[in-house]
């Protein structure tokens, strides 16, 4: 979790990540970031997903932000793999 810049109008760009390993059955997984140097978040920059083993993520859906926590699902991982979610936002 870190800032990366602080903007004039005193708005922050941070990020932060989470791991998850996706449990037997696979499917569907929820995700959920929470950044903690922000106390609500405007605006997701961007996501990255990293898997071991490496697979396609797929496409983040319903896609959440309450506060200063981002979380989305991520469809169709197979059981067993690690899902690390790293993610850039805008917020104060």
């Amino acid at each position: 979790m870190a800032i990366l810049a602080t903007l004039k109008d005193g708005r922050v760009i941070a990020s932060a990540s989470a791991t998850y390993t996706v449990p037997i059955g696979g499917g569907n997984q929820a995700v959920a970031v929470t950044i903690s140097e922000l106390r609500k978040v405007e605006y997701v920059m961007q996501y990255k997903f990293t898997t071991d083993p490496l697979v396609d993520p797929g496409t983040p859906v319903n896609e959440k932000i309450v506060d200063n926590a981002v979380g989305c699902t991520i469809a169709g991982v197979a059981a067993g793999t690690t899902l690390t979610v790293e993610v850039i936002a805008l917020g104060f």
